[in-house]
């Protein structure tokens, strides 16, 4: 199924009283132990990346899995500290992302705008809040959140937004209920999955199936285990229908040029598939020639968004302003422009 609304999910989670487990993702056999596991105990999940711009790969396989799996789930990249991993993030397919720690005003007021503009939930960690092997930290859900000026006050302002406990270890049984009690609704597994896929290294299997195969069994055994002591194994069910889908919005545009020929015409299109796909919560741009020579409209663009929310921070944002001012509309006025959102089962 396609991703699910984290805001949505999170609303049933504390509806019901448990924690949806935020899984490290860091290859395929951790990303497939996971997944087994949250088939089998029926419990959502959030699969989360970290690092740099080798993770999109990973990226797009958590996606593609998701959107074949039944189970709600969520995409979260951890750490983001700049504006180009938060669009990197975003635009690869993320529906959740969480900020460092530690920003100045400046760039976390950047942040926040470009991720309300796309739509996208964020979490801070909360550093006054450490307690030994967990941190807790504030997951802002929109439109909760305050404008961007404000931002710098989140951990102050008493907005209503969810607590995600980061656990550097297991927990002591007696914590789980009063986690729970508490209102902790994500439990942010950081050690499960790496120490797992160490453990199974120095095992000092050769062979590179059998050890992959190794994490995946591991992986999907333990997490099992904690959807049962963080009450979300059986909740898939209900939350499926409790959550909206993620779905993409497609932006679509039929045009014909004048004062162009079909090498202008192309020269144009290329140039704008650079500019528009670097645009914050743009997934994917696709420009093509009609193959029919007699087509009312000659040319198409196709652009993704990754939310709904993109359409109006999109239609201002400068690079596409610029584009479409200076390169575009002056040679298409003969245009019709039509935004549709995906249709799920």
């Amino acid at each position: 199924m396609p991703l699910v609304v984290l805001e949505d999910l999170l609303r049933h989670a504390r509806h019901r009283g448990y924690a949806v487990i935020a899984c490290q993702v860091t290859d395929l056999a951790v990303l497939h132990g996971v997944l087994d596991a949250a088939e089998e105990a029926q419990a959502p999940a959030i699969l989360v990346v970290e690092g740099g711009a080798d993770q999109v790969d990973l990226v797009a396989a958590a996606e593609c899995a998701a959107m074949r799996s039944r189970i709600p789930l969520a995409i979260h990249w951890h750490g983001i500290d700049d504006e180009a991993g938060l669009i990197r993030a975003i635009n690869a397919g993320c529906n959740s992302v969480g900020l460092a720690s530690g920003l100045n005003e400046e760039v976390l007021c950047k942040l926040v705008r470009t991720a309300q503009d796309c739509g996208v939930p964020l979490t801070m960690q909360a550093e006054t809040e450490s307690l030994g092997s967990t941190l807790l930290a504030k997951g802002i859900q929109w439109p909760s959140l305050p404008s961007a000026s404000d931002s710098a006050s989140w951990l102050q302002a008493g907005l209503d937004t969810d607590w995600w406990l980061y656990c550097k270890a297991d927990p002591e049984p007696g914590q789980i209920e009063e986690w729970l009690q508490s209102g902790v609704v994500v439990v942010h597994a950081a050690h499960l999955t790496t120490h797992i896929t160490a453990s199974c290294l120095q095992d000092k299997e050769d062979d590179l199936v059998r050890l992959q195969s190794a994490i995946r069994r591991t992986v999907a055994a333990r997490l099992a285990e904690w959807t049962r002591l963080w009450k979300v194994a059986g909740q898939a069910a209900e939350a499926r229908v409790r959550c909206r889908r993620w779905t993409p919005v497609e932006h679509v545009i039929l045009f014909n040029v004048q004062g162009l020929d079909e090498a202008g015409a192309t020269d144009m299109m290329a140039e704008g598939r650079h500019v528009l796909a670097a645009v914050p919560g743009v997934r994917r741009v696709f420009s093509g020639q009609a193959v029919q020579q007699e087509a009312r409209y000659r040319y198409c663009w196709v652009i993704r968004f990754v939310h709904p929310a993109v359409i109006d921070s999109y239609r201002y944002h400068p690079q596409h302003v610029d584009f479409a001012d200076g390169r575009f509309r002056p040679v298409a006025r003969d245009r019709i422009s039509i935004d549709y959102q995906a249709q799920v089962d």
